[in-house]
């Protein structure tokens, strides 16, 4: 019973890469940005509880062009969680430890199902090679 299991997807498609070096840098960006954005999500939220819906519609194009506008994996993943945190609203503490575990899991996910098919394709092409 996974809340908001698309983070976990998204993360952990997010740093698959064949480079290893790559996938890990990846990961721990990732998490910082993460960890960054729900922070500063959560501390504007604290300070500047705004409950209006024109705010959370202005949050949620947010969410949505922050989905699109960053080809940087830090600043991403930092602006979309500070604006889901910042949607939540009442709830953004909630939210936010929603949205950094389901990230930091499906970035763990990412990585071991990324060594996993690493380590598979090497044991079968070493198999194929030795017949």
């Amino acid at each position: 019973n996974i809340r908001e299991p698309e983070w976990m997807m998204w993360a952990s498609l997010s740093v698959v890469n064949i480079d290893k070096k790559i996938l890990l840098e990846k990961f721990q960006i990732q998490v910082i940005g993460v960890v960054s954005g729900v922070l500063l999500g959560a501390l504007v939220s604290f300070i500047l509880p705004i409950h209006s819906d024109v705010f959370t519609y202005i949050c949620f194009v947010f969410i949505m062009l922050g989905l699109k506008i960053f080809d940087d994996l830090f600043t991403g993943y930092l602006f979309r969680s500070f604006f889901v945190v910042l949607y939540a609203g009442i709830k953004s503490f909630d939210i936010a430890i929603i949205r950094g575990s389901n990230v930091v899991i499906g970035g763990i996910i990412g990585v071991v199902c990324t060594y996993l098919l690493i380590t598979l394709h090497g044991y079968i092409f070493q198999t194929v090679d030795n017949c």
